[in-house]
């Protein structure tokens, strides 16, 4: 295995830097619980520590090179890589981006103290880091310079893979079969990622009613969060232009970071380059408002959300008048703006603390849209020009070609646009949208009760179960609870509203099946809450007529689905559980017991409450599919086997 990481696995993923680092301090296998790899490409990693006064600074760690001899030394058939460019070009790279400069500052890196960042440092410490990888690795170290012509010809020279598999981000690449000009203002960037849309219309002429001209920015919108930004953002994205939603970079290879603070920073500190300086490089900014998650010392997340375009509002407006820039302000329906956060436990919490209410309602919402989009339209419309487009309008389409006059037709789902209440969503992401319009076939009525909730435990095929349901057309859930800005996990929700007194499923979705209600802790107190464990009695007070599915398998074959499930085993071990308290769980037999128990466990409760209906799934069963059909009447077919492992 090469040695030389991204973030590992779909399902809480982490810090393979971090594991490995934690590993070799312990003198343990450098690689446990890990995860399995023929390859790790990066062992670098950022970490973020929130202070008392909720302050978070965030740094950057290097155990491939603080602890490069014990790397070295536990791995001795492994072959190290060791990749290289212009130590020069890599040090500007860090220092013209405001983000990685400010964590660098923040880091203990050696020879450098804290704060001290400058060019030759930098330099300094990537050198000492090539000297030292040569003296320890020694003759087998194998170097890659990532900036060289030739690299193809000798990474295929070297590891004997097709030259064709490799994409040199240096140069001339091949994204999404066409080249990439990895440049600023040639590609977009949002909270998936960054997405190379050429900026190929730059010479088409526009319009007539409002000049997209060759300056950077050409249009920001003022609208709030959940007011179609990502409707702006595609359309615009689609004709040509760079567009930022939330996120922004200004390099193709530097890490993203939150526009909103980027513009914070620079207003506040009075910059003397103004609101966007090293924000980046875009024609279009679509959305400057930011949720912030933040940790506090005692494991508890603390979230906020962030609108500079309201807080700064003023000052932003008149850098933007002053300087050109061309406004836009995204609209939807007030209440329905306001229902979907009172809808959703997490941004209703987000926005009691933003607006400092105790009792937060609707009208408060609405109220608080409708002042900010009268502020904007009147003080800029007074002194300028501003284009006020209603998202949720069938007439939206047409609005913006009105408005841009782009030539390009945008293959956006308009439609979309307008807020939904049923979809399934697993933790993977959201599979596919059940739109569920007067138009469309309604699903097949379930032959038992609904909700459907999952009894099972993790590695017991709940994803299975999920993806069953979900082909039955049936919204459905899996760990995750709610979609695009807001999201939260089904577990944290149901933590939530049980500490607070509410029904466990208060504001946590609408969904018919919610196939995995458990939720782990992998940053700070590595735990897990199991509803299905703890709070029985809650679910049943609040659905006292529920089918309750307990997904089981071979225990031994849990087991060791569980040891080899990156830090799962080690989660229950931290956990205090009923039935398994904090410190078991290291043995198999405790972990058996534990498992065969709850089983035992919730077939005495279904039968104390048979108003209840209990099915078993033995996922190991190759009739397990006829036995869902027969229970629920969807098709067997929909039946197969996910996110396995061991």
């Amino acid at each position: 295995r090469m040695l030389s990481v991204q973030m590992n696995g779909k399902k809480n993923p982490f810090a393979c830097g971090e594991c490995v680092a934690s590993n070799l301090k312990a003198k343990q296998y450098t690689f446990q619980n890990c995860g399995i790899y023929d390859a790790w490409t990066q062992l670098g990693y950022y970490d973020s520590t929130v202070f008392k006064k909720g302050k978070k600074k965030t740094s950057i760690h290097f155990p491939q090179v603080k602890l490069l001899k014990s790397l070295v030394n536990n791995n001795p058939r492994a072959t190290f890589v060791l990749t290289t460019i212009d130590k020069w070009v890599w040090a500007d790279k860090i220092l013209n981006s405001y983000f990685t400069k400010r964590v660098y500052m923040n880091s203990r890196l050696p020879g450098i103290s804290v704060g001290n960042i400058t060019r030759d440092n930098l330099a300094k410490f990537y050198e000492n880091h090539e000297k030292q990888a040569e003296e320890i690795v020694g003759d087998n170290l194998v170097k890659v310079k990532a900036d060289s012509p030739t690299v193809q010809e000798d990474i295929e020279y070297v590891f004997g893979l097709d030259s064709l598999y490799y994409n040199n981000t240096y140069n001339s690449t091949r994204v999404f079969g066409h080249e990439l000009k990895r440049y600023t203002g040639f590609f977009s960037t949002d909270l998936r990622g960054k997405y190379p849309y050429a900026n190929n219309m730059k010479d088409v002429d526009m319009n007539v009613n409002f000049e997209l001209v060759d300056s950077t920015p050409l249009v920001v919108n003022l609208g709030l969060i959940g007011t179609g930004a990502s409707l702006i953002a595609h359309y615009f994205s689609q004709n040509g232009f760079s567009v930022s939603q939330t996120m922004c970079t200004n390099s193709w290879d530097n890490r993203t970071f939150e526009c909103g603070k980027c513009i914070e920073l620079n207003i506040e500190g009075g910059h003397d380059h103004g609101a966007l300086h090293e924000c980046g490089t875009y024609d279009v900014w679509s959305q400057l408002g930011y949720y912030n998650i933040e940790k506090v010392l005692n494991g508890k997340k603390i979230s906020s959300v962030n609108y500079p375009q309201r807080d700064l509002f003023y000052r932003l407006a008149d850098w933007g008048i002053k300087h050109g820039v061309k406004f836009i302000l995204t609209e939807v329906d007030k209440w329905v703006w306001a229902d979907k956060i009172m809808e959703n436990f997490y941004l209703h919490e987000i926005y009691s603390q933003y607006l400092s209410v105790n009792v937060m309602t609707r009208e408060k919402l609405a109220s608080f849209y409708e002042s900010h989009s009268t502020r904007v339209k009147k003080y800029i419309g007074k002194k300028y020009k501003i284009v006020v487009l209603k998202t949720d309008s069938p007439s939206v389409k047409e609005d913006l070609k009105s408005s841009f006059g782009i030539g390009v037709e945008s293959e956006y789902d308009y439609e979309r646009v307008k807020l939904r209440r049923k979809f399934s969503l697993s933790s993977g992401g959201i599979r596919e949208t059940l739109l569920k319009d007067d138009e469309e076939e309604p699903p097949p009525k379930l032959k038992l009760a609904t909700p459907v909730i999952s009894m099972g435990f993790p590695k017991t095929g709940t994803t299975s179960l999920f993806g069953y349901f979900h082909c039955g057309k049936q919204a459905t859930s899996h760990y995750r609870c709610s979609e695009g800005y807001g999201w939260f996990r089904c577990g944290d929700c149901i933590q939530y509203n049980i500490a607070r007194g509410n029904p466990p499923f208060q504001k946590c979705g609408s969904f018919d099946v919610w196939a995995e209600i458990n939720v782990s802790d992998i940053f700070s107190t590595k735990t897990i809450f199991l509803p299905q464990v703890e709070h029985l009695d809650l679910i049943h007070e609040q659905f006292p007529n529920a089918t309750f599915v307990l997904t089981k398998r071979n225990p031994s074959q849990w087991i060791k689905s569980v040891m080899g499930w990156h830090m799962l085993h080690d989660i229950f071990i931290n956990s205090d559980i009923s039935g398994l308290p904090a410190g078991a769980g290291k043995t198999a037999a405790e972990l058996q017991s534990f498992f065969v128990g709850h089983q035992k466990n919730i077939r005495r409760f279904v039968k104390k409450y048979p108003s209840h209906t209990l099915v078993e799934l033995d996922i190991d069963d190759p009739n397990a599919g006829d036995h869902l059909e027969e229970a629920f009447g969807i098709s067997s077919s929909c039946w197969g086997h996910s996110n396995k492992n061991h």
